[in-house]
């Protein structure tokens, strides 16, 4: 047996890993490794654990690194390990670790950010005006590699000046500069324009960075029966038409729609519940847990970034979604009365459409998605 572990720049990946392939009669085992380690050189470090010698060839155990691949490409590089203790090895990254994107809305906040690795990553909170964007981040890419990792907030920030606060939570230092773990926020770019702020974050705690302007929550309405545009936060009802808004606290709405064609737009909410009407409607929502309940017209949706739940009853007319998500956890429920009348088939433009009884033109249509899963459709 030839145990080893691997780090790479210096953090372990996996526990303990064991050799069976013999190397005298050719063999060679894989071992693959798989993460994001950001663009720029890497050390990757094979540990042999358990060397032994019996005094002769045939009782002697050692490891034998035979090739190292990298993303497809082999890098020329072996060694034989004759007896305990590490090897290491150089690699070349060309990819930049993924952006991690949280929420949704016009406007766009990109931290980048890197650490120093101790006994475990660095970790992070992330807050606009006091209030937290999604929950713990780790930071991965290594400061003194020069590597940075972009984190992507997105929101409707509204005009004026805001502040970002990014709190480091788990500082550790055992006494040298090699046992520190630290947290480097490299830039902060706002609206797509870099505000040429940074900070190292050399203990546990919060900074703070400004930034400025950004997107108006609101709503807006055009239609064959009048017109809408308010702020999100004027609340209140308001009446286009048959067509009836109300605005809550939180940016929330309640909307119910009456007769005639509709095009209506949100940014910035937190929820919009909508009941569509006898008339022709599209509406686009940017953001928020959202609910739309078909009527007897055409209601066609874009839910956006945030959680959408759709409801199609007995009696609806035609359901359209342009982005249903399985990832952010949308659902379609349909009335249980229709359950037996039920046939899925293409809408031939990639998607899948829901027809029950009769083809009368009613039911769903599910752009971009040729099979609706059986998890996120519900018999209501």
């Amino acid at each position: 047996m030839r145990s080893s572990p691997l780090t790479v720049d210096g953090r372990q990946l996996g526990g303990t890993y064991t050799a069976t392939a013999p190397h005298a009669a050719g063999g060679s085992q894989n071992f693959t490794f798989m993460g994001d380690w950001a663009s720029g050189t890497h050390t990757v470090a094979v540990n042999f654990l358990n060397d032994a010698w019996g005094g002769t060839a045939a009782t002697d155990r050692n490891l034998y690194v035979n090739g190292i691949s990298y993303d497809g490409a082999a890098t020329g590089q072996s060694a034989a390990l004759m007896g305990a203790g590490p090897k290491s090895f150089a690699l070349t990254d060309g990819t930049a670790v993924p952006a991690a994107v949280t929420g949704s809305g016009s406007d766009s906040l990109v931290l980048g950010i890197s650490e120093d690795a101790y006994l475990g990553n660095a970790q992070f909170t992330v807050a606009v005006d006091g209030r937290q964007l999604g929950g713990t981040f780790t930071a991965t890419a290594l400061h003194g590699s020069g590597a940075s990792q972009a984190f992507v907030f997105k929101g409707d920030f509204g005009p004026g000046a805001h502040a970002v606060a990014v709190k480091f939570l788990n500082d550790a230092w055992a006494g040298t500069p090699a046992t520190d773990r630290n947290l480097y926020v490299d830039s902060v770019t706002y609206r797509g324009a870099n505000t040429t702020q940074s900070a190292a974050l050399l203990s546990a705690g919060a900074r703070i960075f400004a930034v400025s302007g950004g997107t108006t929550p609101s709503v807006s309405e055009t239609s064959d029966h009048g017109s809408l545009q308010k702020n999100l936060a004027q609340t209140g009802s308001y009446s286009v038409g048959g067509d009836t808004f109300v605005l809550s606290s939180g940016n929330a709405a309640s909307v119910t729609l009456g007769t005639g064609a509709s095009r209506i737009s949100f940014l910035g909410a937190s929820s919009v519940t909508l009941t569509g009407g006898s008339g022709q409607d599209v509406v686009s929502c940017d953001a928020g847990d959202n609910r739309f309940v078909a009527g007897t017209g055409s209601l066609e949706v874009t839910g956006g970034g945030g959680r959408d739940a759709y409801v199609f009853h007995a009696g609806g007319g035609l359901l359209t979604i342009d982005d249903f998500s399985l990832a952010k956890g949308d659902t379609l429920t349909v009335d249980r009365a229709l359950q037996g009348s039920l046939y899925q088939a293409s809408d031939g433009q990639g998607g899948t459409l829901l027809t029950f009884g009769a083809g009368n033109g009613h039911g769903v249509d599910i752009h971009g998605m040729a099979a609706m899963p059986s998890g996120n459709f519900l018999w209501g």
